[in-house]
């Protein structure tokens, strides 16, 4: 064996590891329930994982509608058994309104949005919906 070969064969479990540290999924189940969600996800070639955490910004709460939708999840160490989901996405529900560049939002499958762009918010509530400011006083400077 040559120095190439013995390197290759040194270096093979490291790569390995630090090639499975980012595993992207797809979810098949959610469990919302208390103040840590657990997802059931698939990764690649069919694996599926049970009561993988989600973590949230702070200040931030979704519950996503539905499965099969993406998700990013960080495996520490590289290790399948502690595994953390970091991100969630569903291109499918996002508004096709809500995509100019430099503006942020927010959305839920109920059809309420809050978009920023440049100097603009605007808030929709659809037809039937119902807009609420409880317990403090709302002004409006112009």
């Amino acid at each position: 064996m040559s120095l190439i070969d013995d390197l290759e064969k040194w270096i093979a479990p490291l790569r390995r590891k630090v090639a499975g540290l980012v595993v992207q999924a797809l979810v098949k189940e959610a469990t919302l329930a208390g103040p840590i969600q657990l997802y059931k996800v698939q990764t690649a070639f069919d694996e599926v994982s049970t009561d993988v955490p989600r973590v949230e910004q702070y200040g931030l709460i979704s519950n996503p509608v539905g499965t099969d939708y993406r998700a990013i999840i960080l495996q520490v160490n590289g290790n399948r058994n502690q595994q953390i989901m970091i991100a969630v996405d569903d291109p499918n529900s996002k508004p096709i309104d809500m995509n100019d560049a430099g503006a942020s939002g927010l959305f839920n499958s109920g059809g309420c949005k809050i978009y920023l762009k440049g100097n603009d918010i605007k808030i929709t509530v659809p037809t039937g919906g119902k807009f609420s400011i409880n317990d403090g006083t709302f002004e409006v400077t112009a």
